[in-house]
């Protein structure tokens, strides 16, 4: 990616929802979890919970996919999902 981060990454988000509406939402999580895809670029990758806080897509480790993540806290010690709410 090229030109400032935090833009890349909504550049990034928009296309991954972009691809969500376009395949429907079985097609797109397995997409943002394929290993080599499109949507794992060096440290950046798109990862999805739901609204109860359940890892759906994950593009590091699949192991994740599935896992409650409602109390995972962030490097700063904040509770992450709680944030994205």
């Amino acid at each position: 990616m090229l030109g400032r981060p935090d833009q890349d990454a909504k550049d990034w988000v928009a296309k991954a929802i972009a691809l969500y509406k376009k395949t429907g939402k079985a097609a797109a999580l397995a997409e943002f979890s394929k290993r080599g895809g499109p949507f794992i670029q060096d440290d950046m990758y798109i990862f999805v919970l739901n609204r109860k806080g359940t890892v759906r897509a994950d593009g590091v480790d699949e192991k994740y996919i599935g896992e409650d993540f409602i109390d995972i806290k962030d490097y700063e010690g904040k509770r992450f999902r709680r944030l994205c709410i």
